[in-house]
């Protein structure tokens, strides 16, 4: 759905039938809500659950999830799974003594990893 300006949104839709006398629906009413405000507040507090908030690392719980997903995949397929799995210890140590740039440097080789 879209706005008069053009921008899409989130709604949420409710129609409900309106009866005669006989209990027959004549015509119905739609209520129209729009849920963007919802939705954004419920990826956000998803966001908050699978990552680390000083770092954007995905967490244990998405680490599962993400596991869980590529083990069923691959069994779909007949493929072989290799993980790699890297344990950075006492991060928050790497930003207190070394800074932020040297925590986004590990953040980078994060990313290439997972985008390989």
């Amino acid at each position: 759905m879209t706005r008069l300006d053009g921008s899409a949104f989130w709604n949420d839709v409710y129609v409900g039938p309106i009866l005669d006398d006989a209990g027959r629906p004549t015509h119905c009413i739609t209520v129209l809500s729009d849920v963007s405000e919802r939705v954004r507040h419920q990826n956000q507090l998803k966001k908050l659950a699978l990552e680390d908030p000083l770092t954007g690392l995905p967490n244990r719980l998405a680490l599962g999830e993400r596991l869980k997903h590529a083990v069923e995949e691959a069994r779909s397929r007949h493929e072989t799974l290799g993980i790699i799995f890297l344990y950075l210890d006492g991060f928050k140590e790497v930003n207190d003594k070394l800074g932020h740039a040297a925590g986004r440097c590990c953040a980078k080789c994060r990313d290439s990893f997972s985008s390989a």
